[in-house]
């Protein structure tokens, strides 16, 4: 979150905003009332937080259980990263919707995404 003011009385008002949007009782509000997952696991526990929404909605646990297996996502490398995204996607569009040769032009799209892609400095 960012405050992009001058003003002192701006400035105060968007971090009073920022310390809400942030805090345990707005977490427990966005879970509870729109879905989300919890960004504070702790709240589930918490009688005074998610606890009993958790107990009334059990498919949320699944969610949290894959928390311990997530793993770090890194886009490709440099400034043309999403050109070699594009690459990517639009090439397996053509295998799922157009029915185009998978091993071909997943090949194609990423030698096209490879030249993209910067080299590494020798």
């Amino acid at each position: 979150m960012f405050v992009y003011s001058k003003d002192p009385a701006k400035q105060r008002a968007a971090w009073d905003l920022i310390k809400f949007l942030t805090s345990d009782e707005a977490y427990t509000m966005i879970s509870s009332k729109i879905g989300y997952l919890p960004l504070r696991t702790g709240l589930v526990d918490d009688p005074k937080g998610l606890r009993t929404w958790a107990e009334e909605n059990p498919l949320v646990q699944p969610n949290l259980d894959q928390l311990t297996r997530l793993e770090p996502w890194q886009s490709f490398p440099g400034k043309n990263y999403i050109q070699a995204r594009n690459e990517m996607m639009d090439a397996v569009e053509k295998v799922v919707y157009q029915g185009a040769d998978a091993q071909s032009t997943l090949t194609d799209a990423r030698k096209q995404a490879s030249k993209l892609l910067p080299t590494a400095s020798k």
